[in-house]
This record gives C-alpha cells, sequence and structure tokens, in this order.
C-alpha cells in the first residue's frame, strides 16, 4: 500500500507532520521564500526531522532563486546536493521510481532565465518530455498485461493562464500525458487564486496542492494519496 503526503508553496513555513507516520512525503516546491543559504540551513534543519521518512524533491522557482528570486545557479546546486543527502543518491530529473504498483516520475518545471519577466513562469522542456515518455513506456512494458498506477509530480500549475506564472509548456504536457498516466500532482497555486483544483482530461486526473496566499497565514491544502484514493484537507501548520 502507498501512502503519499503532497506539500507545495509553503515558503518557509516547516510542519510537524508526525501525523503522518506511514506516509511518503512530496515537496512539491516553493518549500522557502528564496534560495539564499541561510533559508537553505533551515530547511535543512525541518528535512533532518523527517530523515526516517521518505522524501521525494520537486523544486520551485522560490527554491531556485536568490535576490527577489531571479533564478540562481547556486540555489539549484543546494537543492541538489539536499536531494542527494536524503535521497540518498546522486538526484536528476526526469527522476522516476518504480514501485510494486506505481511508477512515480518528478519534473523539473523551473524556468531557468535570469529575465524579471518570466522567472516564476515554468518550462519542462522537450528533453524531460521525451524521457517522461520513454520511462512510461518502458515501465508499462515490464507490467503489461496489466495496467499499473502512474503518477507524475511537477511544480507549475499546468492549467495557470496567468501570464507572469504560467506552464509555458503546459499544452504540449497535457497532449502528452492526458489518458497515458493515472494522477498529476502539482503546486505554484494558492488557495484564492486556484481553478478547479482537480480535473479529469481522458481519465488522468489532475490534482493542485494549493497554499493560503495571505500575510501571516500557515494553512495549506494537504493533499493525500492513499493506495489510488485521493483526499484533500485544509491543513493547519
Amino acid at each position: 500500500m502507498i501512502k503519499r503526503l503532497f506539500i507545495a508553496d509553503t515558503h518557509g513555513y516547516y510542519p510537524d507532520l508526525s501525523a503522518f507516520p506511514n506516509h511518503e512525503i512530496v515537496l512539491m516546491g516553493d518549500m522557502m521564500e528564496h534560495g539564499s543559504v541561510a533559508v537553505y540551513a533551515q530547511f535543512e534543519k525541518w528535512l533532518c526531522r523527517l530523515s526516517q521518512k521518505k522524501i521525494h524533491f520537486v523544486r520551485g522557482n522560490h527554491d531556485s532563486g536568490q535576490y527577489g528570486n531571479l533564478y540562481n545557479p547556486n540555489s539549484i546546486i543546494m537543492w541538489d546536493n539536499l536531494a542527494k543527502v536524503f535521497v540518498g543518491h546522486t538526484f536528476k530529473y526526469p527522476w522516476a521510481e518504480a514501485g510494486k504498483n506505481d511508477l512515480l516520475i518528478l519534473l523539473d518545471s523551473v524556468c531557468k532565465t535570469h529575465s524579471p519577466h518570466d522567472f516564476a513562469q515554468g518550462l519542462i522542456g522537450r528533453e524531460q518530455q521525451t524521457e517522461t515518455l520513454r520511462m512510461i513506456g518502458l515501465y508499462e512494458a515490464k507490467q503489461a498485461p496489466k495496467h499499473e498506477r502512474v503518477t507524475i509530480c511537477l511544480h507549475h500549475d499546468p492549467f495557470n493562464s496567468d501570464t507572469t506564472l504560467l506552464l509555458k509548456d503546459a499544452g504540449e504536457f497535457i497532449a502528452n500525458v492526458a489518458g497515458l498516466v493515472n494522477y498529476v500532482f502539482y503546486g505554484h497555486t494558492h488557495i484564492d487564486t486556484v481553478v478547479d483544483a482537480h480535473r479529469c482530461i481522458d481519465g488522468t486526473h489532475f490534482f493542485a496542492c494549493p497554499a493560503v496566499q495571505e500575510p501571516g497565514a500557515k494553512t495549506w491544502e494537504q493533499v493525500i494519496y492513499d493506495n489510488g484514493n485521493v483526499e484533500v484537507n485544509l491543513m493547519k501548520v
């Protein structure tokens, strides 16, 4: 049985997850406000408290930038180094992990740009999309004829039309995965702005993992995946 807790956009608020002793934790990006050395040190302390849990890492634009969240390669290096420590091996996107009845694929949708106009936008890129389809094909070939669950996680919202936040290749991504995978989980959303937190396209379920974007707010929606069932609740830090 697979149980996962999907958390996104906490922006520096790190919750006590002791209520979920049997869940894998999927960090969906924007776990900090900006990717400075000091902030990464705080993030690492929280990760150490989760050291007994299985953790999956999906980075966001805030995790990947400094100085107003503009993209910074040093922030990317710090994220990858932490992922390597807590996952236990070199980490590269797209990352795939095949379980007994489940394939989990993690994508990097951070737009690697130094422009102040699109630093919060997302881009998966043709290389990751092609490799993702290859991973799914290999997995299903091994599982045939029984079709098992395939789950994809990324930070950016593929349905966001805001020109400052959109996923640039969302159309291509949705066309590639709709009808092919079971679940897509994404962050980069907030409860007060998200539209249609759950959508189903050709049998593929897309779930947002939104946070509350208010001054001093410490609340977001927890999305729990429990052996194929998905539950969404409001969670306070």
